[in-house]
């Protein structure tokens, strides 16, 4: 294709992009994966307390403000978390 043509498709000229430049820009584009994972990592230990703090509140209040009974719903209705000492459903859920 001549060069207008290329310019009236909105395409690139094939001469201006030199091919020795293509390995070296993509060097750059190279993602530091474990620093990547270890931000992914931090946003989903956030986001997991967030929703266990508000399961804690649910819950303590669906007992009626009774720690023990929330204890056993908890522990009941999340069976693979660790479940919070009673004094943590007393300090979050009143607070």
């Amino acid at each position: 294709m001549s060069g207008n043509l290329w310019r009236i498709l909105g395409l690139i000229s094939p001469n201006i992009i030199s091919l020795s430049s293509i390995p070296s820009t993509l060097n750059n584009l190279v993602v530091d994966t474990a620093s990547l994972n270890n931000q992914i990592n931090k946003f989903n230990d956030a986001r997991n307390c967030i929703t266990e703090y508000a399961d804690i509140v649910y819950v303590y209040g669906l007992c009626d403000g009774s720690s023990l009974r929330a204890i056993t719903e908890y522990e009941r209705s999340f069976p693979n978390r660790r479940v919070p000492y009673q004094r943590v459903f007393t300090v979050y859920g009143v607070g």
